[in-house]
């Protein structure tokens, strides 16, 4: 895995999140918008009805928002898995303190007293050995 791979976990808990909070706004204006249950909803084509046709595209799009969140975890997965097994427990804390924390490399260097640059060299040196640089 590369140093920029593992930086995107940041990112991809913050989509999460907003994607989370699409899909519950999206529900509650479902909610508001109509009383029908999701299951009485005709999803064809050719809704005859302007309200059935918004609550048609609402559903799709919660779905679509939904499949979406779903690959993010599976990608948060993969950089938990990832780190989880790296035998080296000190390049395994840095990483943590890095990309799972969001710590500067500064911050990590004091609280691991280290000098300012040897936590970013430790984890590069660690992903060059295993080739994912």
């Amino acid at each position: 895995m590369s140093l920029k791979e593992l930086s995107n976990y940041y990112f991809i808990k913050q989509e999460i999140l907003e994607i989370n909070e699409k899909i519950k706004s999206l529900e509650l204006t479902l909610i508001k918008a109509t009383k029908f249950n999701e299951n009485k909803v005709n999803s064809g084509t050719t809704n005859s009805n302007p309200t059935e046709e918004q609550v048609t595209m609402l559903i799709k799009l919660k779905d679509m928002l939904y499949q979406k969140s779903t690959r993010l975890v599976e990608e948060q997965l993969k950089i938990e898995k990832y780190l989880s097994e790296i035998d080296d427990a000190e390049v395994r804390l840095i990483m943590r303190k890095r990309f799972i924390d969001c710590r500067q490399w500064d911050q990590i260097a004091d609280e691991l007293n280290y000098s300012r640059p040897v936590p970013y060299y430790k984890v590069s040196n660690y992903l060059k050995k295993k080739g994912d640089k």
